[in-house]
């Protein structure tokens, strides 16, 4: 179910598996450094609100590179989230984009005291998979 969207992110919550699925879009190309600070809260609010055990974030058509500053800012609003709601697995489906990719996988690597799961994925069905098991 479709929870919150703006012209940067889709944010569903399925409820029967605990499941949040947030999927960055296209329009990223074009998205400011306080628009992508506005969009993480937005994250943060919905995964404070739901409580999900598990995240799906898909980032397929992401075009935002994500500087350190923001790294850091992003971290700092999501990584006591993710600990407050115990979270059990985040699965992360990989933008083509080789900056892009490897932005997103510095603010996971980044999470030193995770007490969650993470795993990259190249598709959705085995993100899917990956989270049911």
């Amino acid at each position: 179910m479709l929870v919150k969207q703006t012209p940067f992110i889709k944010l569903s919550y399925f409820s029967e598996t605990e499941l949040v699925e947030l999927e960055w879009l296209a329009a990223t190309v074009d998205m400011t450094v306080e628009e992508f600070h506005e969009n993480v809260r937005l994250q943060n609010e919905v995964l404070l609100e739901h409580k999900p055990k598990k995240i799906l974030a898909k980032t397929l058509e992401m075009q935002h590179t994500i500087s350190p500053d923001e790294q850091e800012k992003h971290n700092d609003i999501i990584l006591p989230t993710f600990k407050a709601i115990e979270l059990e697995k985040l699965a992360i489906v990989v933008s083509q984009d080789l900056f892009t990719q490897v932005s997103i996988s510095q603010i996971v690597d980044d999470d030193t005291a995770a007490g969650y799961q993470s795993n990259y994925f190249e598709d959705i069905t085995s993100a899917m998979d990956w989270l049911a098991e």
